[in-house]
């Protein structure tokens, strides 16, 4: 590496303090591959050539901040969707909303064809009281359009501590030339990230709306000192969250075993995890209900159960999220959120782009929730009913 540098010095003294300030915060993340050792010099000298240029030559004077900032935004949105740069505000945020406590209007967004929609409204929260409903597209936030990998800016606009109103511009997808108008107050949000709802005496519908730091605490009290012949794992509508948290949760409706696999870019395994668990309920009925909301940790829980033949899937097709997303510091105001993986089913399936295939497909409705118009609910509960068939 010492060689590399030499060579480089040589060639450039700006283009040296470029590359520090961008990759010398992470050393050893950087390997630079020998066969492609000369091309990759030239192609970061001309790199170094432009910024030196529009310094010089520009017709109006351009921090260099901005530029260097301007050119890590433009490699971040040449990749997927999921890849992010974050300042610290949004790291912030990012971390209470882990925990379910954060200040906000009350929404989770997703991303999908370019575009970003509401996946989850936290009920009674002022998104939900200004009429804002699950598949909803925001298209323009404070007077900005809204554009690809903007996620980070998109969460802390609507997240921010202040008093002022965030204006947002959406429309009902069923009515994309309704452009709806409305300014929104931020408030104290508090989401648990579960409900527990004893149906009748035999059957539990446990509701988790994202995957927090406190999911498996509030499940496992759930379940304590009580008796169930059949669970309802109700994962409508819900974005994901913390990886280990789904796997603790998934750990409790499954026996010893595999549960899923993360893989590299060459197909190397970089985490395999695993199920401890030696006790579980031969006899529980267990369903789990998706919808095309459902998504990245939701298909994890989903996709291990199906993955082990353990429960029916009901619903729709889940929304296709397998990916890991790795956070690396890069300064005190710039972290970059970075695709870095896969996620695999046990038995070796991918579901990234594809989503988790339920055993019986049924369309989900804007019905009231375990309503006898909820149909997929009602499914769950039809094949809870019916006796084991004998061989």
């Amino acid at each position: 590496m010492n060689l590399i540098i030499k060579k480089i010095l040589v060639k450039s003294t700006h283009f040296i303090l470029s590359l520090v300030f961008l990759w010398g915060v992470i050393p050893g993340e950087i390997i630079f591959a020998q066969d492609g050792l000369d091309q990759e010099i030239k192609d970061l000298e001309a790199f170094a050539k432009v910024y030196q240029l529009i310094q010089a030559k520009y017709y109006k004077s351009v921090s260099r901040r901005h530029l260097i900032e301007a050119a890590i935004q433009g490699m971040i949105d040449s990749l997927d969707q999921h890849t992010q740069a974050l300042n610290r505000k949004s790291m912030s945020l990012l971390e209470k909303q882990s925990i379910g406590n954060y200040n906000g209007i009350g929404v989770t967004l997703g991303y999908q064809d370019f575009k970003y929609i509401v996946l989850s409204v936290v009920p009674d929260s002022p998104a939900d009281i200004s009429g804002l409903k699950p598949d909803d597209v925001i298209i323009q936030i404070n007077g900005i359009i809204i554009k690809p990998n903007q996620s980070g800016l998109i969460d802390q606009a609507l997240m921010e501590n202040t008093d002022q109103p965030v204006r947002i511009h959406f429309y009902h997808p069923h009515q994309p030339q309704n452009v709806i108008k409305v300014n929104i107050n931020r408030a104290s949000i508090r989401l648990h990230s579960t409900e527990l709802i004893r149906h009748t005496a035999d059957v539990l519908i446990i509701k988790i709306k994202e995957f927090q730091k406190h999911t498996v605490t509030e499940i496992l009290k759930g379940l304590q000192n009580q008796n169930f012949t059949t669970i309802i794992i109700d994962l409508r509508n819900n974005p994901g969250g913390l990886l280990l948290s789904a796997i603790e949760t998934t750990q409790i409706f499954l026996g010893q075993g595999n549960l899923v696999e993360v893989r590299d870019k060459n197909d190397k395994l970089v985490e395999k995890y695993v199920s401890r668990n030696r006790k579980t309920d031969p006899n529980l009925k267990l369903y789990v209900l998706l919808n095309n909301r459902s998504a990245s940790a939701a298909e994890i829980l989903a996709g291990a159960l199906k993955d082990r033949e353990v429960g029916t899937i009901i619903g729709e097709q889940s929304y296709g999220k397998g990916t890991v997303q790795t956070i690396y510091p890069i300064h005190d105001d710039l972290y970059i959120k970075l695709t870095t993986a896969s996620y695999y089913t046990a038995s070796g399936i991918s579901f990234d782009g594809i989503g988790v295939t339920p055993h019986f497909k049924i369309k989900d409705t804007d019905a009231e929730l375990y309503s006898k118009k909820d149909l997929i609910f009602q499914k769950a509960l039809a094949l809870s009913r019916e006796k084991p068939s004998k061989n």
